[in-house]
């Protein structure tokens, strides 16, 4: 059986898992405002949308992302992304590297390329 890497939780994930939630800066669009999990949280983006009370369907298709190592990262869904997503996340990508501090030669991702737990996942596609 494979692992819904989706909908985890803090108690189903392993240690490198939630070491890598502690690490990067966690963040999701909704309703055009984006919402910043808490620095050195483990919860997920799904465990996070719960607390803000975002249905599931809704959930899956909010742009959501993190900040990890300067750069950032970007999908929905399954770790996906499309046109839409793009020209969606692009209005908010200033706002988010004034929030993070992040440098102006950040790099920008979009999709992830699902790998192994405990894996730092390949982006799929470099934007910026």
């Amino acid at each position: 059986m494979t692992k819904n890497f989706l909908f985890t939780t803090a108690k189903n994930r392993t240690q490198s898992e939630n070491d890598f939630h502690k690490r990067r800066r966690a963040f999701l669009i909704y309703m055009d405002k984006v919402c910043y999990i808490p620095v050195g949280s483990e919860m997920s983006h799904f465990e996070y949308s719960e607390k803000l009370g975002i249905e599931k369907d809704v959930f899956e298709k909010l742009c959501r992302g993190y900040a990890l190592d300067g750069d950032l990262y970007f999908y929905k869904g399954h770790f996906v992304y499309d046109e839409e997503l793009i020209n969606y996340a692009e209005k908010f990508i200033k706002e988010i590297q004034k929030e993070l501090n992040l440098k102006e030669d950040m790099k920008v991702y979009f999709g992830l390329n699902v790998g192994k737990e405990g894996e730092i996942w390949k982006p799929s596609f470099r934007f910026k």
